[in-house]
């Protein structure tokens, strides 16, 4: 849902409209309302006089919405293999590619687990010692004409 669909549900809901009737009325699935406003995360406690009731607050359930939001999709990789990894970094501030790098130690015989699009995606995302302006042509280049 959105933050106004949210706004919406809270709206309606304090005022006594059912949760079928809200659904039909932002043209959802009255299930979706049902878990929205029983979701424990969601509800939030006010005081009517001696009385304590539970309400629905939208506020409490976009930032909800926005926290596993946030968790979601690809994790990255632990790298497995900490000094090879390292070495290859060393190969690259030495003036080599990450392709490169990763062939030179496959053909001395050395077992390699990590891909050249792997080590690119840490050094964009800053995981990496490594730099883009370190990287040799493609990566320096998209960068060098950002700064500019």
């Amino acid at each position: 849902m959105t933050k106004q669909e949210r706004k919406f549900v809270e709206h309606h809901w304090s005022r006594g409209v059912s949760k079928r009737q809200i659904a039909r009325m932002l043209g959802r699935s009255h299930s979706t309302i049902s878990r929205a406003i029983n979701n424990p995360k969601n509800q939030d406690y006010k005081r009517i006089g001696k009385k304590v009731v539970k309400t629905y607050c939208a506020d409490k359930a976009q930032r909800s919405f926005i926290q596993n939001k946030m968790r979601c999709g690809a994790k990255y990789k632990l790298i497995k293999n900490e000094p090879l990894f390292r070495e290859i970094e060393k190969s690259i501030l030495g003036g080599l590619s990450p392709d490169m790098a990763i062939g030179r130690l496959k053909y001395q015989g050395v077992k390699v687990d990590i891909t050249a699009r792997t080590i690119y995606n840490y050094v964009t995302q800053g995981i990496s010692k490594v730099t883009p302006f370190d990287l040799r042509y493609k990566l320096r280049e998209k960068y060098s004409d950002k700064r500019n």
